[in-house]
């Protein structure tokens, strides 16, 4: 507990109702809903007298130690609640609160009952789903002869690797009255979309409680689903995570050079709508990436496979509105993490967020005045040196008064929007960074001027925005703030030039200048509307650049492309559509 949230209080295990149904309980600010059924059954330990401390730090209570034995709390197979009721003059009137998920599709934490609720229901004491993690955690001891506990199997994401894909458990079995019992089974059931039938997959005992086993490659854009299912010698059968398993898909790159990564799914439709919409417009060729833990929609967290700079040139990641996304803890180990490695490897990264900052300390997060260390995500990669997460909240509104920003003068990034302009999200819980030696501050916040932006040029670009970028109220703007990024980061976009009739025929013109060091135009016509492409070989006649990979109306277009990157030497240009192809060459000289 913090924040005054603690005092005395009596500590409780509850049975839970035979006919409980998550989806009965609502917050207290969600339209339709108001309180739910009491989800409590019998107690099945408590009460237990606790004083609570303000301390925010973890409060360990064993139940042995009041007297409550193992054999009076066993629940064999059966739900239980956990919770508490406070009794003295906490903060908030929560009492009792629960560890749980309230309902399968909204994002909430816990259940409590609200004695004096605000919002929609006032009136209305009872129980209700509310969105706040309680930081309640439960350490409960096998005993008897349980069936086999299977750990350690990961919801893999989407790949962009064929496989084979190793699938790694961990299995261990208790005999009765304590000791190690014994694994007779461990299998690996997979389906796919072309077989639909589950396959079974005997695993490798590797090691200890280590087991393995394969799915074999598969072709382009096939589902993979799949669980591990294992026996003990007296025939108790374990499951995980279930008989429907997990999903992934193997996937292929489109060919184009960005990776858009959605990481505020489902709840960012309209973020997204407003990226996709600015790069189609651009036209600029991308692939779209979501992060929406628990949905259908959920890729997971990309792999090294699929963020790699051999493949994508630059990444645009977005977390929405009030959620702290899926980047690296302060406390991750960086060496494994793809994004990172995607940027040691020369990727330009760009990331716009509101909570990032505050939510990678972990736990609750820490959202007030720090200071980055090195070893950080943050500080090695986003370039923040410290900050402020959560920045001028007023106590009236809960919300930060930071809603305007202005760029400086000259900044790549800012520097056509030095007026202050509104970008104000709901909630508002924008942030400020200064940046370490070596990075740009490229924002500022209207009240104090503080910085609110980063840009930062060495192995690889980045730029960092602690304020939600498509949340700017004027879309000119934002969409401006993008492409000047996207520039920053050589990204070749398609211009339409200005004036010109419809062309008759279609042409690709002769670069200029040419030979060129090191960037050169790009000019061609369409006399139609259609999907096109215009790709850049070397002289092994491979793919070094795809500049346009989309849909363009008919008009004369011209396109820069940047090869500061690419040694001297000769390359090819060619332009493709339904109905045309044509190729020119050009020479790059250092």
């Amino acid at each position: 507990f913090n924040n005054d949230m603690g005092g005395p209080g009596l500590i409780y295990v509850w049975g839970l109702v035979s006919n409980f149904d998550p989806a009965l309980y609502y917050d207290n600010d969600e339209a339709g809903g108001g309180p739910g059924p009491t989800p409590l059954d019998t107690v099945i330990a408590g009460q237990i007298p606790y004083d609570f401390d303000n301390s925010g730090s973890w409060q360990t209570i064993n139940f042995s130690t009041y007297g409550f034995t193992p054999d009076e709390m066993d629940v064999g197979t059966g739900s239980f609640y956990l919770g508490y009721v406070l009794t003295g003059g906490g903060a908030q009137p929560f009492y009792p609160s629960l560890l749980g998920d309230a309902a399968d599709d909204r994002p909430y934490h816990s259940l409590c009952f609200l004695t004096t609720p605000g919002g929609l229901y006032a009136t209305q004491p009872g129980w209700y789903a509310y969105g706040i993690d309680w930081m309640i955690r439960a350490q409960v001891n096998m005993y008897g002869d349980p069936p086999p506990m299977i750990s350690g199997l990961l919801d893999r994401p989407d790949t962009y690797a064929p496989g084979p894909y190793t699938i790694t458990a961990y299995i261990n079995d208790q005999a009765q009255g304590g000791g190690q019992g014994q694994v007779s089974v461990a299998d690996l059931h997979y389906t796919t979309m072309n077989n639909p039938t589950w396959t079974v997959v005997a695993m490798t005992h590797v090691s200890d409680s280590t087991y393995t086993a394969d799915i074999p490659a598969q072709s382009p854009y096939t589902i993979i689903d799949y669980y591990v299912e294992a026996h003990d010698n007296t025939g108790h059968i374990a499951v995980s995570p279930s008989s429907s398993g997990y999903r992934f898909t193997y996937l292929q790159p489109s060919g184009a050079h960005i990776l858009l990564v959605n990481d505020g799914a489902p709840s960012d439709a309209t973020g997204q709508m407003f990226y996709t919409n600015a790069l189609q417009a651009g036209p600029y060729g991308y692939d779209l990436w979501t992060i929406s833990p628990g949905s259908a929609n959920d890729q997971g967290y990309p792999g090294s496979d699929v963020v790699n700079h051999s493949i994508y040139s630059s990444v645009l990641w977005f977390t929405g509105t009030a959620n702290t996304g899926s980047l690296p803890l302060n406390t991750d180990d960086l060496s494994a993490d793809p994004v990172a490695q995607y940027m040691t490897s020369g990727g330009n990264f760009f990331l716009t967020s509101s909570d990032y900052l505050g939510g990678a300390f972990g736990g609750s997060g820490l959202w007030e005045e720090f200071t980055a260390q090195a070893g950080w995500f943050m500080y090695d990669y986003l370039k923040v040196a410290g900050g402020w997460s959560d920045a001028h909240m007023n106590a009236g509104t809960g919300e930060s008064d930071d809603t305007l920003y202005y760029g400086l003068a000259g900044d790549p990034i800012s520097g056509d929007y030095t007026t202050p302009f509104e970008n104000h999200p709901s909630p508002n819980y924008n942030d400020f960074v200064y940046p370490v030696t070596g990075a740009t501050t490229c924002f500022l916040t209207q009240i104090d001027a503080e910085d609110a932006g980063i840009r930062y040029e060495g192995a690889y670009k980045v730029v960092f925005l602690p304020w939600i970028l498509e949340a700017t109220s004027d879309t000119l703007i934002s969409r401006g703030i993008l492409y000047n990024i996207l520039d920053f980061f050589g990204e070749a976009g398609v211009i339409n030039t200005p004036g010109s009739s419809v062309p008759q025929q279609f042409v690709l013109e002769q670069n200029y200048p040419n030979p060129f060091n090191p960037s050169t135009q790009i000019r061609f016509a369409l006399p139609q509307a259609g999907k096109v492409e215009l790709t850049i070989y070397n002289l092994q006649n491979q793919e070094v650049a795809r500049l346009v990979n989309g849909t363009l109306n008919a008009g004369a277009y011209q396109v820069n492309w940047d090869a500061n990157q690419f040694a001297s030497g000769i390359y090819f240009y060619q332009l493709k559509t339904d109905r045309f192809v044509q190729s020119r060459k050009m020479v790059l000289v250092k």
